[in-house]
């Protein structure tokens, strides 16, 4: 891509895994680019996503 990230630019990352006939479930977490580094702004613990699908549905 010919983008370019700057200081201050904030964008998410997300990664999704899907099973067919199972659904499938998307980690979000949003990203801020501070003196050349990515800083997470997410605070959400990031368990095995296969284990959160067949956990049931979630409500945030």
């Amino acid at each position: 891509s010919p983008d370019v990230l700057l200081d201050h630019m904030v964008f998410t990352i997300e990664p999704g895994v899907y099973l067919p006939g199972q659904g499938g479930v998307r980690i979000e977490d949003t990203v801020v680019l501070l003196n050349g580094r990515a800083q997470s702004l997410s605070r959400s613990d990031k368990e095995d996503p296969i284990v959160m699908m067949q956990s049931g549905p979630h409500r945030a």
